[in-house]
């Protein structure tokens, strides 16, 4: 009898013992609610944010311990952030992070990033623009952005693969880049985003997935520094206001675009050689 005691009240201390733990696992500070990592003990993952402003920064780190990701459905249904700035280690963003945050028009990612969940923007239908282009974000991931309210997406250099309805019923979507980097996208990753029109390289995946699937689209064209479709003296300017500091490239598409002599930097020779096409001197741009 005393042994059957010993071992229930072991079990009843195991319990409370796992119970607290667990507990002090999940610590809140200020804004946020965190938790630790799986798996580690000097990192943090955001769990939910508090904070009631419209305007939020997250920070880098809380305590001495970073932030390295945000947990699934941490910020769903939150009808009050506007504006969110990620912090530098965000590394992923879980399943439903921003789901029908409807009131979300931008949000700042990092290079950090290299994972976005399912449906982890969907229905986000006030969110314009995301910055996807400086992330490591290989895979986008169904229903990621379901319904939202995007309308010009440039996809990282190093993504290689877009699943089924990753872009569904995006009605405000009318430009997504596509980099040759991608040799997969599902069938119906575009489902019901009617105004869409494909940029891509000529022959690429995304270029035979568009036809295949009668996608409007357009060929992405070398000396197109300003991504208006067609390449002209308008882009040869763009190129001296670039050098002289007084305006930037868009985007690494862009930069590759200008780069006409491939030599791996855009620069005034860029410009000239364009000229020179302009002008018939040369047959083409690019090797």
């Amino acid at each position: 009898m005393k042994k059957i005691t010993s071992i229930i009240v072991a079990s009843i201390l195991i319990l409370v013992l796992t119970l607290s733990v667990s507990a002090k696992s999940v610590l809140t500070f200020k804004d946020w609610n965190v938790s630790f990592a799986p798996g580690e003990e000097t990192e943090f993952i955001i769990d939910a944010c508090t904070s009631t402003d419209e305007n939020v920064v997250m920070p880098d780190s809380i305590n001495g311990y970073r932030i390295i990701g945000i947990d699934n459905n941490a910020f769903s249904n939150n009808t009050t952030v506007k504006q969110l700035s990620l912090g530098s280690y965000i590394g992923s963003i879980g399943k439903y992070a921003f789901l029908s945050c409807n009131n979300l028009s931008e949000i700042k990612l990092n290079s950090a990033l290299s994972e976005i969940g399912e449906n982890a923007f969907a229905n986000t239908t006030a969110l314009n623009s995301i910055n996807l282009e400086d992330t490591g974000v290989t895979v986008i991931k169904s229903y990621t952005f379901l319904n939202s309210g995007i309308s010009d997406v440039v996809l990282p250099r190093v993504c290689t693969e877009v699943e089924d309805n990753a872009f569904a019923q995006c009605s405000q979507l009318s430009r997504l880049i596509i980099p040759e980097t991608v040799t997969a996208i599902g069938d119906n990753a575009f489902r019901d985003s009617d105004n869409l029109t494909i940029w891509c390289y000529k022959d690429s995946y995304a270029y035979n997935y568009a036809i295949n699937h009668n996608i409007n689209y357009k060929t992405l064209v070398m000396g197109d520094v300003n991504l208006d479709g067609k390449c002209n003296i308008r882009d040869v300017t763009y190129i001296q206001l670039y050098r002289a500091e007084l305006c930037p490239l868009k985007n690494y598409i862009a930069e590759h675009l200008a780069n006409v002599n491939e030599d791996n930097e855009v620069n005034l020779r860029d410009a000239t050689t364009i000229q020179m096409f302009l002008v018939g001197l040369i047959e083409k741009l690019g090797k």
